[in-house]
């Protein structure tokens, strides 16, 4: 069975972006699309208008030297999948310089000769979220707050 991660709400912005457009290259890929007409408009939001051709060469290299099948979510499920957690927690670490760990977490995920490979993809994909000040380590933290009688009041005045 597989393990799930955490739900979209608890991801950050720059996770948010990368972890859809993960979904959504394999999407354009399966269904012939043109991945950077189809990743446009998000990164253009962002301020990364290469991001398309980033995350092109990410999941390309990705997807020819899995050791394993992976397995991504579609662009409307709510959880986040184990191996799309081990992806954004490969590039986490990346983005924080933490080189020798984010190469032991690809040998988890691709072959041995391809990580090398994958890991200069990543190292430009979260290089280039660093330029656009998207960070990787921020996530959402909403806490929920019980709200008393007297506070009920002070905020309907």
């Amino acid at each position: 069975m597989e393990t799930i991660g955490p739900t979209l709400a608890e991801l950050g912005d720059a996770d948010l972006l990368v972890l859809w457009a993960m979904r959504r290259w394999l999407m354009a890929r399966r269904n012939g699309e043109r991945v950077e007409t189809a990743l446009a408009t998000p990164f253009d939001l962002a301020g990364m208008p290469d991001g398309p051709g980033l995350i092109d060469d990410l999941m390309s290299r990705v997807a020819v030297s899995v050791s394993r099948p992976l397995t991504f979510g579609c662009l409307h499920c709510c959880v986040v999948r184990q191996d799309e957690n081990q992806m954004l927690a490969i590039l986490r670490v990346l983005q924080a310089r933490r080189i020798r760990v984010g190469l032991e977490l690809l040998c988890e995920t691709v072959t041995c000769a391809a990580v090398a490979s994958v890991c200069d993809a990543a190292q430009r994909l979260v290089d280039r979220l660093a330029d656009a000040r998207l960070s990787l380590a921020r996530r959402a933290t909403l806490h929920v707050v019980p709200i008393d009688e007297s506070m009920r009041s002070a905020h309907s005045q």
